[in-house]
């Protein structure tokens, strides 16, 4: 079974919406804004080894867009992704009788993305890619002292990796609302350690200035 923590990412928005505008109107020329998504589908060859899919991860943060010029503009994005899995484990090499580990996995990244707007107006669209850096960790929980139990389950290091993505979405905005309003979906390849792992992500937002 897995739950996701869904109470942060909403007190985060909500702190950023309220905090943004002000922010937004100080930096002329630039766009700042809050997403908040899901990582439906994430293939990571490791875990995947270790029988556990961190799937349905919860993911909010923060982007800058900066040099918007005509069609094109730069946007720099940090994001936090994280879900925990439960899974029950045979503990039988070692006498013990199965037990249900809680397995966390965080995912901290930073996007940095070219966007193109194939269509601009009050209804665009936009396609976009760029490079991504990762630093994931994990961690996992025992309802009770298990001897030996690094031998029998051995969860990879907190690690750094690269990657690139692409992505394409949709906004909506009009000359009287401040902000600008975006459905995007993301494809994210992650080269770890020879193999190349890959996330797709859905995402929504809101951009106070240029975007």
């Amino acid at each position: 079974m897995k739950t996701c923590r869904n109470v942060l990412p909403v007190i985060w928005c909500i702190f950023l919406v309220v905090a943004f505008p002000a922010v937004s109107d100080a930096l002329t020329g630039l766009g700042i804004g809050a997403r908040v998504g899901t990582v439906a589908d994430f293939e990571h060859p490791t875990l995947n080894d270790l029988g556990i899919e961190p799937e349905d991860l919860s993911m909010y943060g923060a982007h800058l867009t900066m040099l918007s010029i005509a069609r094109l503009s730069v946007e720099v994005a940090a994001e936090h992704a994280f879900c925990d899995y439960q899974r029950e484990i045979n503990l039988d090499l070692i006498g013990q009788s199965p037990a249900l580990v809680k397995f966390t996995f965080h995912d901290y990244a930073g996007y940095a993305t070219a966007r193109y707007k194939l269509i601009s107006g009050e209804l665009g669209v936009h396609l976009g890619g760029g490079l991504n850096i990762h630093r994931f960790t994990y961690s996992q929980e025992l309802p009770y002292a298990i001897p030996q139990f690094d031998e029998v389950l051995e969860i990879p290091e907190d690690e750094w990796y690269t990657g690139f993505h692409v992505l394409a979405g949709v906004s909506f905005g009009m000359p009287v609302m401040p902000f600008r309003v975006f459905a995007e979906g993301r494809i994210a390849k992650i080269n770890i350690s020879g193999d190349a792992a890959r996330q797709t992500t859905f995402l929504v937002g809101a951009t106070f200035g240029a975007f």
